[in-house]
């Protein structure tokens, strides 16, 4: 495939000289080199009828009668108002992420029928098809057109520019890992996010506005996925709120913003389709065109009213048989592979762990597990009380989500410790077996929220009576993830041997640039106040103290 340089207005770009960093790339061709490519064996051929669709990326052309969209790996066309989809681009090759030219006349696109996602052109009938780069690695991803008719698009979180009359490409000099990007009318500006690290996915994304004649970057808040309106006063956006995201538009002289509807299509943290379908203002800028819940909507931006574009699109895939390799299934007991939180008796006689999602207590050192509970609900991270007579554990539900209970060591009724339910980890006994303290996500877990374990910002620390009572909160701390270590999501908890004080380690930044990273063994009373550091290492997982808090083990 071919780079493009990224250029705006010629004019004004050979008397500011934009930094740019040119980057040569292999030589535009106009057609598909002759390459060898696998057969896979013989080919039938679906057919059949849909008028909705996945992730679908959409454009308006010029003129405004007609919108472009990618459906199932092929091009189509449908006429403003809705109607039947005829295909432009069809076949075995996998088209996506169409995009008009300024004058209509062309069609820029993402195509693997070379092998990889590279940028391709078309006429706007589908023929003439011209390939622009010929990565072998990294995809592109959401291309545009400048006004003066080049073409940029996203490679691998960098920006490039291409010459529709071949050439080599250019790197347009952005920092940051760049995402949905879009261009200014004039061609000056280019809008686009980027995810802070660490952030925990689409919260994190934030909006930048570069200015391709001075190189300065400002940024625009939070967002995604910015598409200018053609009179480049507009920038409609997705932003995410609450567990939901909406499409919002902001007046860019005034600064008023406002949402226009929600939801919309969530935002993608990952993956290969950047990080929302392209979307598109009408040429009079009254209407954005958007794909929601597998359908075309046209949205007016002064009243927010959503108004659907009908649809009827012929599918006609080739499919290769599936291949089925033979496997027997085991008719006997389930032998778990991996035991999860093991915690030994105070005595050493007996092993309570979680294995398959369910806790098994077993005596030492060759007893048969057993089921602790007759449960439903998923038990994790069991400890055995210090007279071993009990043990915490935490559960969780997709629906219910999860609590802290205490069982008797030989099994029986359960009592719950907690009070509302969200997402608990790492309970510890202190040693008298008075106190537990367990970590709950912020806000009671991002689960909660639609998100994952993995995206949690910060845990809340609280301690209970064993017995039962009221959860007191400690404390607040920050998950290694989010400052750059991304190995254990649950804090390691532990009492000093008073009582008084409760143990945590969090990552910390390297001191300087040519150290490692750092954990430090901190502790806090019992009240939330008092912390102190008690060890620094170099960043590792886990920091552990002994019950009588003269060792740690790391």
């Amino acid at each position: 495939m071919k780079a493009f340089p990224h250029l705006v207005l010629a004019a004004l770009l050979a008397a500011a000289s934009p930094p740019l960093a040119a980057q040569e790339t292999a030589e535009a061709t106009d057609s598909m080199e002759a390459e060898a490519k696998p057969d896979p064996g013989p080919l039938r051929t679906i057919e059949f009828e849909v008028d909705e669709g996945t992730w679908m990326f959409l454009d308006v052309s010029p003129d405004g009668r007609t919108i472009i969209f990618d459906l199932l790996g092929d091009l189509y066309t449908v006429p403003i108002d809705g109607g039947d989809a005829r295909v432009l681009l069809a076949g075995r090759d996998w088209d996506q992420m169409p995009r008009y030219s300024p004058d209509g006349d062309r069609i820029a696109f993402i195509s693997d029928r070379d092998g990889m996602m590279n940028l391709w052109t078309v006429d706007a009938g589908g023929s003439d098809p011209k390939q622009y780069s010929k990565a072998r690695t990294d995809p592109h991803l959401s291309p545009f057109w400048t006004p003066d008719g080049q073409i940029m698009v996203r490679k691998e979180g960098e920006l490039w520019i291409y010459y529709p009359e071949g050439g080599s490409g250019l790197k347009v000099d952005i920092e940051g890992s760049i995402q949905g990007p879009a261009i200014s009318p004039d061609g000056r500006y280019l809008f686009y996010s980027t995810s802070a690290p660490g952030a925990g996915g689409p919260p994190s994304s934030s909006l930048q506005r570069f200015d391709r004649m001075t190189a300065e970057t400002i940024p625009l808040g939070s967002g995604a996925r910015p598409q200018i309106s053609p009179d480049g006063r507009l920038m409609a956006y997705a932003r995410r709120q609450d567990h939901l995201v909406a499409l919002r538009v902001r007046d860019l002289v005034t600064g008023t913003d406002r949402q226009l509807v929600s939801p919309i299509t969530p935002i993608a943290r990952r993956g290969s389709q950047d990080v929302l379908p392209g979307y598109a203002f009408t040429p009079d800028g009254a209407s954005v065109v958007i794909t929601i819940d597998g359908k075309i909507k046209r949205v007016d931006v002064q009243s927010g009213a959503v108004q659907d574009i009908p649809f009827r699109a012929g599918v006609s895939q080739e499919v290769a048989e599936q291949i089925l390799t033979p496997m027997r299934q085991p008719d006997s007991d389930l032998e778990a592979k991996v035991l999860r939180y093991p915690s030994i008796s105070p005595d050493g006689a007996r092993m309570v762990f979680s294995a398959l999602g369910k806790l098994y207590t077993t005596d030492l050192p060759d007893g048969t597990p057993r089921r602790l509970t007759d449960a439903d609900e998923r038990e994790y991270m069991p400890a055995f009380s210090p007279d071993g007579r009990s043990i915490a554990y935490v559960t969780w539900t997709d629906t219910a989500y999860g609590h802290v209970k205490v069982i008797p060591a030989s099994g029986g009724a359960t009592r719950t410790l907690s009070v509302h339910p969200g997402r608990y980890s790492s309970p510890a006994w202190s040693n008298d077996g008075t106190k537990i303290a367990f970590a709950r996500g912020g806000q009671g877990g991002v689960e909660l929220l639609g998100d994952q374990p993995h995206d949690q910002d910060y845990f809340e620390l609280f301690r209970v009576p064993s017995a039962g009572g009221d959860p007191r909160l400690i404390t607040t701390m920050t998950p290694s993830r989010q400052r750059g270590f991304p190995m254990r999501y649950y804090p390691v908890l532990a009492f000093n041997p008073e009582g008084t004080r409760l143990f945590f380690s969090e990552w910390g930044p390297r001191p300087s640039p040519d150290q490692p990273s750092q954990t430090t063994l901190y502790s806090v009373r019992l009240d939330g106040f008092d912390k102190k550091g008690h060890l620094t290492f170099n960043a590792f997982d886990e920091v552990l103290p002994s019950p009588d808090g003269r060792r740690v083990a790391y």
